[in-house]
């Protein structure tokens, strides 16, 4: 009987530890998704800021952005083509289609004409 017990504690103990480990490796996976970015694509526009620096551009209580750009596709955090057309008010189908057509265009160089601020 006694060894029964001492079975059944060791079990306990083992699951214990089990249980233990596969929840340390869940944190480790959420936190290593946390600290991943949000995926999105965006077009750069340096020149925008320094447009914006000159003097008399913005009235004087506004600050020029340091990081000039336009956000052309913003995804969810898992990536998901459902929860970004959600988020954004979009099909999933024109999200795809928007992904697809940036990843196409991926490191490719454009220019780009400003007309107003």
């Amino acid at each position: 009987l006694s060894q029964c017990r001492l079975a059944l504690e060791s079990e306990k103990a083992a699951a214990k530890a089990r249980a233990a480990v596969e929840s340390a490796k869940a944190r480790q996976a959420e936190s290593e998704k946390a600290k991943q970015p949000t995926p999105f694509w965006k077009f750069d526009l340096p020149e925008v800021s320094q447009v914006l620096a000159q003097r008399g551009i913005l009235p004087g209580c506004f600050a020029p952005a340091e990081d000039t750009h336009v956000l052309l596709l913003q995804l969810a955090a898992d990536g998901s083509n459902e929860a970004s057309a959600k988020a954004q008010g979009l099909d999933p189908e024109a999200v795809e289609a928007m992904r697809e057509a940036l990843e196409a265009l991926q490191g490719e160089t454009f220019e780009a004409r400003m007309t107003k601020i």
